[in-house]
C-alpha cells in the first residue's frame, strides 16, 4: 500500500475510534419512548434520545447493519416494538391520508449533519409488530418529493419539517418511524472519504398514529366545548406541569393557540385584541414543545406520572 494511502487509512481509523456521539428523539408525533414527556400515560424512558441499535459497534461490527425496526438492539429486548415496555398502542396523532403533516425532531447533541428518513407501516393491531419491508414500502416524503431530509447545520435543537403522507395509506394504527443517519465519524464510500461517508451511527424512534381515509363524505369532526372556566392546556398535554402555565402566559400576550389551550384561555387575550391563533403557529409549536421538554426533566413530574400510572393499574 503506498505511503500516502497508508497514512490516510491510519488517520481514518484513528478518527473512527473517536467519533462524536449524536443523540435525538422524535417529539411530534411523540414517539413511544418519549410520549411520557408530553402528558401521555406511558412508561418513562430517560434514554429516549439514544435508541441507536445498541451503538455503532453492535450495529456494524456485530450485526452488519441490522437493527430492530424501531431502533432496539437486534439481539436485545424489543422494548419499542409491539409487546415491548413502551409500545402500548397509544395514538399520539391523528391524520388523514395524503395530509401535509408537521413533524418535529429534537437533536440533543451536536450532530454534525447527516439526514432523516421517515416511514409508515399500517398494522391496525397494537400487538402486531411492524416490519422493515412494510416500512420501506411506505416512505413519507418531503415537500420536494425526496425520501431524505438532509441536515445542513451542526446546531442542536428542535427541527420542524412538513412532510406529505402517502395517498392510499390509512389505518386505525400505523407505526410512524423516524430514522437519523448521523454524520459523526469519518469513512469512505464510492471512492470518496469524508465525515458522514460510510458506516454511521443510526438513531430511531417509532410513534403510533391513526390515518383516516379521505373520501367525498369526509367531514371534520368537532369536539364538545370544554366546561372549564379557567385557562388550562388541553389533554394530554395538560398532564405536563409546563403546559398550563405556558398557555396562560402566551394567551395573555395575544398568542393563544387553540390547538394546545382550552377555549377559556381566550379570555386572557387583552381587551381590544381579536384571537390570533392563526398567527405565530410555527413559533407557538416550537415554544410549546420546548416548555414541555423542560418540564419533563423535573423529578416531581416523573414521580407524579409514575404514581398516576400505578393508580391506573
Amino acid at each position: 500500500m503506498p505511503i500516502v494511502q497508508t497514512l490516510i487509512f491510519l488517520i481514518l481509523v484513528l478518527l473512527q475510534s473517536h467519533y462524536v456521539t449524536a443523540h435525538g428523539r422524535l417529539v411530534d408525533p411523540a414517539s413511544r419512548s418519549s410520549m411520557w414527556r408530553f402528558g401521555f400515560p406511558n412508561p418513562i424512558n430517560y434514554n429516549d434520545n439514544q435508541i441507536y441499535c445498541g451503538g455503532f459497534s453492535a450495529l456494524w461490527e456485530k450485526f452488519h447493519g441490522k437493527c430492530g425496526v424501531c431502533g432496539d438492539r437486534l439481539d436485545g429486548p424489543r422494548e419499542n416494538e409491539a409487546g415491548g415496555k413502551y409500545a402500548n398502542g397509544i395514538i399520539a396523532a391523528r391524520y388523514t391520508e395524503g395530509d401535509l403533516i408537521n413533524v418535529t425532531v429534537q437533536l440533543t447533541t451536536n450532530h454534525l449533519g447527516g439526514y432523516f428518513e421517515f416511514n409508515l407501516c399500517p398494522v391496525n393491531d397494537p400487538k402486531k409488530r411492524a416490519d422493515e419491508d412494510c416500512m420501506l414500502n411506505n416512505p413519507v416524503m418531503t415537500l420536494d418529493g425526496k425520501r431524505r431530509y438532509t441536515l445542513k447545520t451542526s446546531i442542536s435543537g428542535l427541527f420542524h419539517m412538513t412532510l406529505r403522507l402517502p395517498q392510499g395509506v390509512y389505518c386505525t394504527q400505523c407505526v410512524f418511524r423516524w430514522k437519523y443517519n448521523a454524520a459523526t465519524s469519518w469513512g469512505c464510500e464510492g471512492g470518496k472519504c469524508c465525515r458522514g461517508c460510510g458506516k454511521q451511527e443510526q438513531f430511531y424512534a417509532c410513534a403510533d398514529v391513526s390515518i383516516s381515509r379521505r373520501n367525498a363524505f369526509n367531514w371534520k369532526t368537532t369536539t364538545a366545548p370544554s366546561r372549564n372556566t379557567e385557562c388550562e392546556a388541553k389533554l394530554p398535554w395538560r398532564n405536563n406541569p409546563g403546559a398550563t402555565p405556558w398557555c396562560k402566559r402566551r394567551c395573555s400576550q395575544n398568542r393563544c393557540p387553540h390547538k394546545y389551550c382550552e377555549a377559556a384561555c381566550r379570555l386572557l387575550v387583552p381587551q381590544g385584541y381579536g384571537s390570533s391563533s392563526h398567527l405565530h403557529s410555527s413559533q407557538n409549536r416550537d415554544q410549546f414543545l420546548k416548555a414541555l421538554l423542560r418540564a419533563s426533566n423535573s423529578k416531581d413530574y416523573a414521580n407524579g406520572l409514575n404514581k398516576t400510572m400505578e393508580t391506573a393499574k
